[in-house]
């Protein structure tokens, strides 16, 4: 028992010099310098270039952007054309299946993304039914397959699908609509067995 109040008098006086010296770091820390921000924010590969030099880190390069537009970037070579670089300046902006978006070449020709402006405007879309994908506004938007709107070339709705109200549904299939031709006959997959009785592709 005699020990105990020794130790309690040590443990409390530890708290309290723990106490002191953590305060007083509180108290006398500061921020990071504006500059030390900035470099993490610049200076980076395909990050912008920071305002003092050095610009880039590693020997990098700055590249402004050849349309004049107030944007930079760091990389080792100031290339302009190719995948997520500035479009060029000139005609033809990008190389060929990227497009010109924001300033930068992106990817074109898929759903979703922008038309390209050389070649085919608009690629095939893989696992739909007939790949149906169309420019519409500068976006590539796919068409004529699985509930998709008709499309506007005279092809308005893929292989085995009817248009209904402005929309393309699967057919031909069992319990799916019959299809129908030009001349409105009707029809179902016969290699599945199946037969169009009332409007509807049922098995024989």
């Amino acid at each position: 028992m005699k020990y105990i109040k020794p130790i309690l008098s040590v443990v409390i006086l530890l708290s309290v010099l723990f106490g002191f010296w953590y305060f007083f770091i509180q108290k006398t820390k500061r921020p990071l310098p504006p500059e030390m921000i900035l470099a993490q924010e610049c200076g980076q590969d395909k990050l912008k270039c920071c305002i003092d030099e050095p610009k880039c880190s590693y020997g990098q390069k700055c590249c402004p952007d050849p349309s004049g537009a107030p944007r930079d970037y760091c990389s080792d070579e100031c290339t302009c054309g190719g995948a997520d670089e500035f479009c060029c300046a000139g005609d033809l902006k990008c190389q060929d299946g990227l497009s010109c978006s924001g300033g930068f070449c992106v990817t074109c020709g898929l759903a979703g993304g922008p038309c390209c402006e050389t070649g085919e405007a608009c690629l095939d879309a893989p696992g739909r039914a007939e790949k149906l994908i169309e420019c519409r506004s500068g976006v590539c938007a796919a068409c004529g397959v699985d509930g998709e709107t008709a499309c506007t070339s005279k092809e308005r709705c893929a292989k085995e699908h009817l248009l209904n109200n402005g929309i393309c549904y699967r057919c031909g299939g069992i319990n799916q609509p019959c299809c129908r031709d030009e001349q409105g006959e009707q029809s179902c997959n016969e290699e599945a067995g199946l037969i169009c009785e009332l409007g509807f592709c049922v098995k024989q």
